[in-house]
């Protein structure tokens, strides 16, 4: 299962029946910023998530690119315009 600031953790663990992406698979997130999602949870969306977590842009881009906000229901392109 793709990575997901509500729902992976920092490695990968079992989740709906399969094996869900860890936070520190995602490339271009630093350290600090993924314990702070895990800490922070959970977020109704990407504008949550930018509000609560000091996280930059190239983090955020990284995060929309592998689907972690796929649980919004919004397009990826959608979600780089947000």
């Amino acid at each position: 299962l793709p990575p997901c600031v509500n729902r992976s953790e920092l490695g990968f663990s079992a989740d709906d029946g399969g094996l869900r992406v860890g936070l520190d698979a995602v490339s271009g997130v630093p350290d600090a910023v993924r314990h702070a999602i895990v800490a922070g949870r959970p977020y109704a969306g990407l504008s949550d998530l930018r509000g609560r977590v000091p996280i930059g842009p190239e983090a955020l881009s990284a995060l929309v690119r592998v689907g972690a906000f796929d649980f919004t229901g919004k397009s990826r392109p959608e979600l780089f315009l947000e």
